[in-house]
């Protein structure tokens, strides 16, 4: 499906925003966890605690090569997982940045960053790039590109994709005329002779002269035409687009993603959600129903979800924090800086530990 066709598809469904957000079920003892994580494949606030794991299966775990794109701002998930590692050698993991596939190939997880600040479409669009790089994707277990808050836009900001067209240009111009001459003259006198008071003779005389009549005129104009407004409207084309709309960002998302499991089937792919923010999340909501939505039918063997908007919007008894605009991120995890607490950080690193170690158990069958 063509990124026009995806677009055309979500305008005309529109965004359901209609659904009970409500607290989820408990969450089941780890061996029943583990058994449901390989079959769904989808990973969220329910897989937000440490899991009972065994030595073989962390092991398999650190196996994987796994290849993460981040924004130039922040690393949200990249920073939780080191941190979870740093605090304990259970969850000891090789990290590097930007590493090759050769460190790749003994197992860890390396990290990049990915296009520009608040504009997803130039991360997803290096993301891809870098995958199809020498068939980079085809050379590691995982991968998967990361999303921060800014990168979709705030409450019920609708921005589209439109192109302005606009010329403006200044005119000066100049005349000068002959409109008339005026003549006259001067009356004055001269010696003749040897010079005045010496014996010369004073002459009257006239002098006729000649005056010209000039008329300037000068013009200084700006003028600005708007789109349509002919054909100097094409003196400069500029093209805007704001990719930030939910709908348009997911056009792009899941254009990068259904390229990336047609060129390398062998290859685990994650999608996640966009991290919310505390107010003002109507648009990132939006956003992570089309990810929900188009993850669902293909979740399983090679492809998953890791869900951090759901990670972070539920609070520890395992209800949704919401506002008039849907989830939000839940207090409870921010330390007095607003920023993510360390126990917001652990969340995300169990769930990710959750996911790697289904990947690499549904790479071993």
């Amino acid at each position: 499906m063509d990124l026009l066709s995806c677009l055309v598809r979500l305008a005309l469904a529109g965004v359901v925003m209609g659904a009970v957000w409500g607290a989820d079920e408990p969450a089941p003892t780890a061996p029943t966890m583990r058994t449901a994580l390989a079959v769904s494949g989808s990973f969220d606030h329910r897989h937000a605690v440490a899991g009972e794991w065994s030595s073989a299966e962390l092991d398999a775990a650190r196996a994987l090569s796994v290849a993460m794109g981040h924004g130039p701002r922040d690393r949200i998930v990249v920073d939780a997982i080191q941190a979870l590692a740093d605090d304990s050698d259970t969850y000891a993991l090789r990290f590097d940045k930007a590493p090759g596939a050769s460190w790749l190939k003994r197992g860890g997880l390396g990290y990049y960053r990915d296009g520009n600040s608040r504009r997803p479409d130039s991360r997803i669009a290096s993301f891809g790039k870098r995958m199809g790089r020498q068939d980079f994707g085809a050379k590691i277990s995982l991968g998967v590109l990361c999303f921060s808050p800014g990168d979709i836009s705030d409450g019920r900001e609708v921005e589209v994709a439109y192109e302005v067209y606009r010329a403006s240009f200044e005119l000066r111009a100049a005349t000068v005329s002959l409109e008339s001459v005026m003549t006259d003259s001067i009356a004055a006198g001269r010696n003749a002779g040897r010079g005045a008071g010496s014996g010369g003779q004073q002459i009257a005389g006239n002098y006729p002269i000649e005056l010209p009549g000039v008329k300037t005129t000068g013009v200084n104009t700006t003028a600005s035409v708007p789109l349509g407004g002919g054909p100097i409207s094409q003196i400069e084309t500029r093209p805007v687009l704001h990719p930030r709309d939910s709908r348009v960002a997911f056009a792009f998302y899941q254009a990068m993603m259904d390229g990336l499991r047609e060129a390398y089937p062998d290859t685990v792919w994650v999608w996640t959600t966009v991290p919310l923010q505390p107010r003002n999340n109507f648009q990132r909501n939006a956003f992570n129903h089309f990810v929900r939505e188009a993850a669902a039918s293909r979740l399983g063997k090679r492809e998953f979800l890791y869900d951090t908007a759901a990670i972070l919007s539920h609070d520890a008894a395992g209800v949704v924090q919401i506002d008039h605009q849907g989830p939000v991120l839940a207090p409870q995890w921010l330390n007095d800086e607003q920023e993510l607490s360390a126990e917001g950080q652990a969340r995300l690193a169990y769930a990710w530990w959750h996911l790697i170690v289904a990947a690499a158990h549904s790479s071993a069958e």
